[in-house]
């Protein structure tokens, strides 16, 4: 006979698979596989891949928290109309250009406790000079399920962003993505987009013209590390 707590495991696998397909037979607490829409409707063609987040059978992680994480990534991968606007298909006009989305991501970062994510959403209207990219990321704390703000990775009585600046441009130039820190510093934000790697924090979407929209900077950890809450979402950081 099944022991309780495998019942319990596997009657919440029934339960959430069909929505989220949350639970796998894997060794592993937490894993990540893809899923794929390939359709064509009238002129417009879909390529979207998107994440489904797995539990394994001896996981320790609150499963509402990965349900939780689970909706908001195949929401924002599969309900393009959040976007508004940005996709152009006209599905009612059969004169109307062509119009392709394609949509992947990546897993960049992935720990006991957070797991980061970077997506392209690229659509192309048959005509147009140039695709239009949307660049994401995700940060999550798997053990909230709330996604982690770009401020709460540093002190909050630190000023970090004049060092934190001064390491973007000089990785800006290391790459060749600009030539002068001046370049970087007309365009600088308060706050960023961000994707976490073993060796540091990448920062996204920091030009608003088309041909520097790709750029990123990276900022290793060692450098800043006076400056990050380790006690909190970095404590992976040593």
């Amino acid at each position: 006979m099944l022991n309780l707590e495998k019942k319990k495991y596997l009657t919440l696998c029934l339960f959430f698979f069909t929505t989220l397909n949350l639970c796998s037979q894997s060794k592993e607490p937490l894993s990540i596989e893809t899923k794929k829409i390939d359709k064509k409707e009238k002129n417009c063609t879909y390529k979207i891949e998107y994440p489904i987040l797995k539990l394994g059978k001896n996981s320790k992680y609150d499963v509402n928290h990965i349900k939780s994480i689970g909706k908001i990534l195949i929401d924002d991968f599969t309900k393009l109309e959040i976007y508004d606007n940005e996709y152009e298909c006209n599905k009612n006009d059969k004169n109307a250009p062509s119009f392709s989305l394609n949509v992947g991501y990546e897993v960049k970062f992935k720990n006991e406790s957070i797991l980061s994510l970077y997506s392209t959403f690229s659509s192309f209207t048959d005509g147009n000079a140039h695709p239009n990219n949307i660049y994401k990321t995700y940060n999550f704390d798997l053990t909230t399920g709330k996604q982690i703000p770009f401020e709460s990775l540093f002190k909050t009585d630190q000023k970090f962003l004049i060092p934190l600046h001064k390491y973007m441009a000089e990785a800006l130039i290391l790459d060749k993505s600009i030539s002068d820190k001046e370049e970087f510093i007309a365009a600088k934000k308060n706050k960023y987009d961000y994707y976490l790697s073993p060796e540091g924090i990448h920062f996204i979407n920091l030009f608003d013209v088309y041909v520097m929209q790709a750029a990123e900077a990276k900022v290793p950890y060692l450098k800043i590390k006076k400056y990050l809450d380790t006690e909190k979402t970095l404590s992976f950081v040593k």
